[in-house]
């Protein structure tokens, strides 16, 4: 490895590609729906269950496998 090579993070590289999957996608559209409600009512609601089903499902997918990429 070479001085000028950048760490990654194995994590951060999986979340993003889990934020892609289907599944989380569908989440990603409904957390994004309810935040533009909130930004056109600001106090009428929070955003926080799709906020928490967001990050659940990318947490998920990103977990599978992750440990098999640690040295």
């Amino acid at each position: 490895m070479s001085d000028s090579a950048e760490l990654v993070d194995p994590l951060t590289v999986r979340r993003e590609k889990c934020g892609e999957q289907p599944d989380c996608l569908k989440l990603k559209k409904k957390l994004n729906k309810c935040t533009k409600r909130v930004e056109k009512k600001p106090g009428s609601e929070s955003c926080f269950e799709e906020i928490l089903d967001y990050v659940n499902c990318v947490d998920h997918c990103a977990m599978h496998g992750l440990f098999s990429k640690l040295k």
